[in-house]
């Protein structure tokens, strides 16, 4: 009887009895592993750091990359050059994003941005990596930057409303009748080269209620003079009969030319409302036009302040035996909402 062991069994033995089935050539650093129907070795790599790789169903490869012999607590790993597997070190608070290297090709390689702040997002260019940065408020929108939260808030701003318009077309008056409402916190009146029919003309403003104005006394508007001294004096008007005319614009030498050369009479008056609405109580008057038989402009700025305030409705601009012959006035509300 012939037993077939390690010793005697014919050459080379197979693995079913122990051997490797394959005459074998040692390899320094190689790999031992199993073919279908023999041992085999996988010759021994030059190139330290690399990693096996799995065969499908076939013999196994050393990997073309290098791996670290180590890595840190919470490092990450990537590609830090062709076939070269490095660790990357982590960043409080951090986000990763991409950089750009100008080597002889580009290098897109991850690196961690600036530890984020309250609120910050990160924020991509074209011409640079992406930075962590907060977002700005906006025209009535306000941002808040919090821990890990961004809120977003509209601004209750203030808003100019149009009202209504009134044109110059040979008449001595603008008006706006019951034009001011409660839900406005002022007025503004644009005046848009107005043009009287003749040279010397001088605007005024009053204010009214149910529908009419009060007399011809009761001006609100700016009274200048020219003094003995050539200074030009300022009055500033206010409601009541114990006053003289007054006007928007100098009176006398100063008064609006009807030149259309020079764009007739520019500006904005403001009129401010108290504590409770429908009262005005003061203004602004600021006027430019080109004077009287004088080639110049005059720019005026002036305050006015009613002593008495009424709870008025209307308002008008008027000029006193001069129509008007062309331009515009426009009234604005200046209201909390959009």
């Amino acid at each position: 009887m012939i037993i077939n062991n390690a010793i005697n069994s014919p050459f080379p033995t197979s693995l079913a009895l122990g051997g490797t089935n394959a005459v074998l050539t040692a390899s320094n650093g190689g790999i031992f592993y199993s073919t279908a129907s023999a041992g085999a070795i996988l010759a021994g790599t030059a190139t330290a750091n690399r990693s096996i790789l799995s065969g499908s169903s076939s013999a196994p490869a050393w990997s073309t990359a290098t791996y670290p012999a180590t890595s840190t607590a919470n490092e990450l790993l990537y590609s830090s050059a062709t076939n070269v597997v490095g660790g990357l070190s982590t960043v409080n608070s951090a986000c990763l994003v991409s950089d750009f290297t100008l080597l002889p090709t580009i290098s897109h390689y991850p690196v961690w941005s600036s530890p984020m702040q309250d609120g910050q997002i990160i924020i991509g260019g074209t011409s640079g990596r992406p930075i962590a940065a907060n977002l700005t408020g906006g025209t009535r929108i306000g941002i808040g930057n919090n821990p890990n939260n961004i809120t977003v808030n509209y601004l209750s701003g203030l808003n100019w409303q149009w009202i209504d318009t009134q044109t110059a077309s040979n008449n001595t008056e603008l008006n706006f009748t019951d034009k001011l409402l409660p839900s406005y916190q002022a007025y503004r009146i644009i005046l848009k080269n107005i043009l009287p029919e003749t040279d010397g003309a001088n605007m005024c403003l009053r204010l009214g209620y149910f529908g009419g104005y009060i007399s011809d006394n009761y001006y609100i508007s700016q009274q200048c003079c020219i003094s003995a001294n050539g200074v030009n004096n300022f009055y500033h008007g206010y409601n009541g009969a114990a006053i003289d005319l007054v006007y928007l614009t100098l009176t006398n030498i100063h008064a609006i030319s009807s030149d259309p050369t020079y764009g007739g009479l520019c500006g904005t008056i403001d009129l401010f409302v108290t504590a409770s609405q429908y009262q005005i109580g003061n203004g602004i008057a600021r006027m430019s036009y080109k004077v009287d038989s004088v080639s110049q402009y005059v720019n005026t700025t002036s305050t006015f302040q009613i002593i008495e305030p009424f709870f008025f409705s209307s308002v008008q601009l008027f000029t006193i035996g001069y129509n008007l012959v062309s331009g515009s006035a426009s009234l604005y509300g200046l209201t909390n909402t959009l």
